[in-house]
């Protein structure tokens, strides 16, 4: 009898499951195309060229906001150029990353249900009930592969809460290397690996011989050698200068301390403990104290399961739910303390977005301690949840996703219509104001450039030409400019903020 359920509620789940990321996955790709594509877009681009030619420049990441430290490698420059240099295109970047997304909450999802069927619903819910995903899936920018990342890294944790292996281990290492290729704030994720790392000693490594495996081992040792070597070939060849950066800016942000950092870690715990934003009207400190009631409820009820557990397998599978809620507490906790060190405002969700799948795991965790397990009725809970997620996301998400999607009329359909309109089939020169130009990176060609030279549109960049394509952003238009000795007049403007002008 008991085979019979379980077998049932894993044909339960499965079907549930594909409902539930089929729906995600058409609602990940909604915005595709809508989000801003300008100079920060343009520049991951071109970091892609330049790692090609083995430069500095394409060897590391972008550079920190207000710093010269930059990030450690060129894991977002790869998925932004790969998809452009095989042919498809730009907006197949922003689909790529959306996509990115889906599966590794799927891989996150499948660990959990391994490990608590009712707890992986849960998660989903929470997960997807969150303003910082759909945010993340219409936004089409370097920074967005932190989430997915962040959610290969709860599924990794919970594979080795399950069956602790070095594969698992060194996977979550890569993982982290290729996070803090995209930004440095994922630094935040280092207690997540310290951890993975104490349960494996804790519990001991199980590893099962087979050549598979094998291969899998072999492929991603070399993917972590991979990851590293860019960046020394670039300190390599700048004197260490990226190291020095990030050591001066940690030094004077420490010293600096002051309000903004505990602002900012405020901020950030506002957004962990109430993940999705369901009392706005409360004061931070009131949701803090909500959130981590949740919290610390959770783990007692973890406990009080694990203790009482009759079998071996209970006691595992309620000390692994532990452990989650446990990693999660800390990894929360240890990016607050981060911020505050760092002394600096938030300035953004994606700051805070690499934890972001640790979130909902308290709540999930809660959820799951309070309804049965075993049995027909642990069955029936988790078949009422999973259909709960179902229905979040068929009736519920569509609004969210629309409400936190970015959309902007500069975006690349709308930039290259507006090209192809002013200048099809003609030699032009540009002069692009704030936010085309690549202000880092002054050598970078500034965006209508890049896709006039890079065949994008239909329109062909000639330095010197007697007529002038201008790009602003405000649209703000004089009847004539001047340049390189010349006086151009204004022909025409266009949407997004584009005109010609064509020389006296």
């Amino acid at each position: 009898m008991n085979r019979q359920i379980a077998i049932l509620g894993h044909v339960i789940t499965a079907v549930l499951a594909v409902v539930a990321f089929a729906v995600f996955a058409w609602l990940a790709l909604r915005h595709v195309g809508d989000s801003y594509f300008l100079a920060d877009q343009v520049d991951q681009l071109q970091k892609f060229e330049a790692l090609l030619r083995l430069e500095p420049e394409g060897l590391l990441g972008g550079q920190m906001s207000g710093t010269e430290a930059r990030a450690l490698g060129p894991f977002g420059a790869i998925v932004f150029g790969v998809p452009v240099a095989l042919g498809f295109g730009i907006n197949a970047i922003h689909g790529l990353t959306s996509v990115f997304l889906v599966l590794a909450a799927a891989l996150a999802f499948w660990e959990l249900s391994r490990l608590d069927r009712t707890m992986a619903w849960a998660w989903l819910i929470v997960f997807t009930a969150m303003r910082m995903v759909w945010w993340n899936t219409a936004m089409f920018w370097v920074c967005t592969l932190l989430l997915p990342l962040g959610v290969l890294q709860l599924a990794l944790f919970t594979a080795v809460l399950r069956n602790p292996t070095s594969l698992k281990l060194t996977s979550m290492t890569l993982v982290l290397l290729l996070a803090l290729q995209v930004h440095l704030v994922a630094l935040v994720g280092l207690p997540l690996l310290v951890l993975a790392f104490v349960v494996t000693s804790s519990r001991g490594v199980r590893e099962t011989e087979s050549a598979p495996r094998g291969v899998a081992h072999v492929m991603v040792a070399l993917l972590l050698v991979g990851a590293v070597v860019p960046y020394a070939a670039a300190e390599g060849q700048t004197n260490f200068r990226n190291t020095r950066a990030m050591v001066n800016h940690v030094d004077t942000a420490v010293r600096a301390g002051g309000r903004q950092g505990r602002s900012a870690a405020l901020e950030t715990l506002v957004l962990a403990l109430d993940p999705a934003g369901t009392a706005p009207a409360a004061t931070a400190k009131s949701v803090v104290a909500a959130g981590t009631m949740v919290a610390v409820v959770a783990l007692l009820l973890a406990f009080f399961r694990r203790t009482r557990a009759s079998s071996a397998e209970e006691r595992q599978q309620n000390g692994s739910i532990l452990w989650l809620t446990i990693a999660a507490a800390l990894s929360i906790t240890g990016q607050a303390i981060f911020f505050l060190l760092m002394a600096r405002p938030l300035n953004g969700l994606h700051y805070a977005i690499l934890l972001a799948p640790w979130y909902a795991v308290p709540p999930a965790a809660l959820i799951a301690s309070l309804l049965p397990r075993r049995g027909v009725a642990g069955l029936l809970a988790a078949a009422i949840v999973g259909i709960a997620a179902i229905d979040l996301l068929v009736f519920r998400a569509p609004n969210l996703a629309d409400r936190y999607a970015e959309r902007t009329p500069w975006n690349y359909r709308a930039i290259v219509a507006g090209l192809d309109t002013l200048c099809a089939d003609q030699h032009v020169d540009t002069v692009e104001g704030p936010g085309l130009r690549d202000e880092l990176n002054p050598s970078y060609d500034p965006v209508l450039r890049y896709l006039m030279k890079r065949g994008f549109t239909r329109c062909r960049y000639a330095k010197g030409a007697r007529t002038i394509i201008a790009g602003d952003r405000n649209g703000a238009f004089e009847p004539s400019l001047g340049s390189a000795g010349h006086r151009y007049t204004r022909e025409a403007v266009v949407p997004p903020g584009l005109a010609r002008y064509r020389a006296r």
